[in-house]
């Protein structure tokens, strides 16, 4: 028998996405590697480069997904 317990619908699992996108894109996430802000910046994320923060959109998280 193959039982599975589910935590979260599939609701909560679309705003859990949809949450850390706008986090990535607002927000950002800082990263201490420059060799990485770089390819970030390349690809098209904003970078503050005196805060090591990438400020990645929707459409290349989206992009990379699929």
């Amino acid at each position: 028998m193959n039982m599975k317990a589910r935590v979260l619908s599939d609701e909560d699992i679309l705003k859990i996405h949809a949450t850390s996108l706008e986090i990535m894109e607002k927000l950002g996430i800082h990263i201490q590697d420059k060799e990485a802000l770089k390819t970030f910046e390349k690809a098209g994320a904003s970078v503050d480069w005196d805060s090591d923060r990438a400020f990645i959109p929707t459409y290349l998280v989206n992009e990379v997904m699929n």
